[in-house]
């Protein structure tokens, strides 16, 4: 949508993540069973034609985080998130 301006361009540069997938599984889970979920995951989104579709809908394909890493960047995006929210004085309705 090359008519449609960026977060950025509109003046908001904290909002820059325009989506991401994620898989989950219940923290209870066997490791095992977690790792061959992510083993699934990102063996399908590595496929060309996958890859294909993600840029065909605008977005780039990015890496794949472990769930340390994950849990680490939602509570950053939380945190961040939570400061924009605060400073216009965000209220929901």
């Amino acid at each position: 949508m090359p008519d449609v301006p960026t977060f950025k361009e509109l003046g908001y540069p904290q909002l820059s993540k325009a989506g991401w997938f994620g898989v989950w599984s219940r923290p209870d889970a066997p490791v095992e069973i977690q790792q061959k979920l992510r083993d699934v995951t990102l063996a399908f989104f590595q496929q060309p034609d996958v890859q294909k579709r993600i840029r065909a809908l605008g977005m780039e394909p990015g890496g794949a985080m472990t769930s340390e890493e994950l849990t680490a960047d939602l509570q950053e995006a939380y945190q961040k998130q939570a400061a924009l929210l605060k400073s216009i004085n965000y209220r929901p309705q």
